[in-house]
């Protein structure tokens, strides 16, 4: 990860989220997988996806693989 920069403010202060939510009410159970599923950055929140590398916005999330970009 020493190469992982943030898309919009160029930190590498970047953290890994892996989605998990057992009662699945935000993140349907098929997009919930073992693995980093987007990449947050600390300093200024940005959220983009690990495989469609889009930006996140509020309760978007990264479907799995990237479907449906």
């Amino acid at each position: 990860m020493d190469n992982m920069i943030c898309k919009k403010c160029g930190s590498k202060n970047i953290m890994g989220v892996e989605y998990f939510e057992p009662t699945e009410k935000r993140i349907p159970f098929e997009h919930q997988y073992d693995g980093i599923s987007e990449w947050n950055c600390l300093d200024c929140k940005t959220r983009w996806g690990r495989w469609s590398g889009r930006i996140l916005k509020d309760d978007d999330y990264e479907k799995k693989f990237g479907q449906n970009i």
